[in-house]
């Protein structure tokens, strides 16, 4: 699915005939595919390397498990097979990045990404004898956060530190600046903030944090993102010229390649991690999170002076906290009209009390974000896509639809999917897609029964089997840790 982007995949020896394709395979191929499912969309990582080893199924559980019932590990068997398939992880990646190996250490690689994937079948085969692990959510989150390996090499803790992130095949390179707490375990995920500042260097970027927050939001990673010059990013590109849409990508790379790389670094809280906007730069932020809603946990827009002519629908499941001063108020009031229609009580506003970056407000701030937590199984999911190339969400992905740019207003692509898990049903109502795709796991539906999926009143009954291959793929192809759905669903939609 999706276009390979000019790349070809050389396999350095012939697969065993007798094996089935392995993961690593797999797994490489839908990263080198294109799509919005991507932690960091549109970027061209490293040439990978090839595994090969023998795919062994899963065994089936012997007891049904649920959300509802306590976790059938314990924290320490979860811990334990959390570090198997860490390991898993880390092997693999080893063997993408390696570029130049001989014959001989490229098969002790292939190896060794072999044996941690033995040992890892293993212990969730022992451990699948309490019930089934895929059956339970809880069981997937204690099991699965912070399963990511790290490269490590953070900042010291306690001081600011300017790195870079780089994509040579196309000549860019973008600054960042970044802070980890004191005291902080290396293995403990963070809460972090991502700061879009405007103008201003790296240097800037840490004085716009110190000016805005002082000492408050001191457990909290901070990322900061100087904008490149000459770059005027509050100005949406206009996407019916030509160089319309890569403007758009370069910006996804200015901000997910930057936070990627910190990603890869650090343990970064995926449920935790907020866009902080401020002047220059806090209409962009708007617009981006209209393309990637289920990226945050939250969205402050501290210095926003327009509006544009943009869909909020996707913004349902999404907290925006707005600072209201004398400059903002216009479009502020603008905009808390428009998410009331769309997002009722997710909008925050604070009065401002001094001069921008409203250092008064650090305290609210900082205690709204504490209060914050991403979920990847909201019941309600709205998309309004913005673009033609960023329309997903949580747990529902359309695949095709209508160019936004030759659709009248009224006919522009939309979807909204409802879960009720209590009479396991997803009903979908759409405009203007052709086809769509779910994830789904035991939150959102029983999958251990039968389910009814309704898309446009046309009905689909299905019973479908939980995939541990599922889940990984999706989950490693994320890099998000709560993207924990063992079962795909996919129709075209009728007409």
């Amino acid at each position: 699915e999706g276009r390979l982007r000019g790349r070809c995949l050389v396999l350095p020896r012939p697969l065993d005939p007798e094996l089935r394709p392995p993961m690593s395979l797999l797994l490489l191929v839908a990263s080198l595919c294109s799509g919005s499912g991507g932690l960091c969309p549109d970027l061209c990582g490293p040439n990978p390397g090839v595994g090969r080893f023998a795919e062994r199924p899963l065994v089936a559980a012997q007891e049904p498990g649920g959300e509802a019932r306590p976790t059938l590990l314990t924290p320490a068997e979860a811990g334990t097979l959390r570090e198997k398939f860490r390991r898993c992880l880390k092997e693999e990646d080893a063997l993408r990045a390696a570029t130049d190996l001989d014959a001989r250490d490229l098969e002790r690689a292939e190896r060794a990404l072999a044996r941690a994937d033995e040992e890892f079948r293993l212990e969730w085969n022992r451990m699948a004898r309490k019930g089934d692990l895929l059956a339970s959510v809880r069981d997937l989150r204690q099991l699965f956060t912070n399963c990511f390996p790290v490269r490590g090499n953070p900042p010291t803790p306690g001081a600011w530190r300017t790195d870079s992130e780089e994509f040579p095949r196309l000549g860019e390179r973008y600054a960042f600046t970044w802070f980890v707490p004191k005291g902080v375990r290396p293995e403990t995920p963070l809460p972090t903030v991502v700061m879009l500042t405007g103008t201003g260097d790296a240097a800037a970027v840490a004085r716009h944090r110190q000016d805005a927050f002082g000492e408050l939001g001191a457990d909290y990673c901070w990322h900061g993102v100087p904008t490149p010059t000459n770059w005027r990013i509050d100005e949406a590109p206009d996407r019916s010229k030509d160089g319309g849409d890569e403007v758009d990508a370069m910006r996804v790379r200015w901000v997910f390649g930057t936070f990627g790389e910190a990603i890869g670094r650090a343990a970064i809280d995926r449920n935790r991690v907020f866009l902080d906007c401020g002047r220059e730069a806090s209409a962009f932020g708007l617009r981006f999170s209209t393309l990637f809603p289920d990226r945050f946990a939250g969205v402050v827009l501290r210095d926003l002076r327009r509006v544009d002519d943009l869909r909020f629908g996707s913004l349902a499941n999404l907290p925006v906290l707005l600072v209201r001063s004398p400059a903002t108020a216009v479009a502020v009031d603008t905009l808390v009209q428009k998410l009331a229609q769309v997002a009722p009580g997710r909008c925050k506003v604070l009065e401002a009390t001094d001069e921008y970056p409203h250092p008064g407000l650090a305290a609210a701030i900082v205690a709204w974000m504490d209060a914050q937590r991403r979920s990847m199984t909201p019941a309600i999911v709205r998309i309004e896509p913005n673009t033609d190339d960023h329309n997903r969400a949580y747990w529902v992905d359309i695949e095709k639809a209508d160019s936004i740019d030759s659709t009248p207003q009224d006919r522009r692509v939309r979807l909204e999917a409802v879960a009720d898990r209590a009479n396991n049903v997803v009903r979908v109502q759409c405009v203007g897609v052709e086809r769509l795709r779910l994830y789904l796991n035991d939150d959102l539906v029983d999958l251990g029964k039968p389910f009814l999926v309704v898309v446009n009143g046309r009905e689909f009954r299905e019973q479908r089997t939980r995939s541990f291959e599922t889940l990984r793929e999706n989950l490693v192809r994320r890099r998000d840790w709560e993207v924990l759905f063992p079962v795909t669903f996919t129709t075209s939609v009728p007409k």
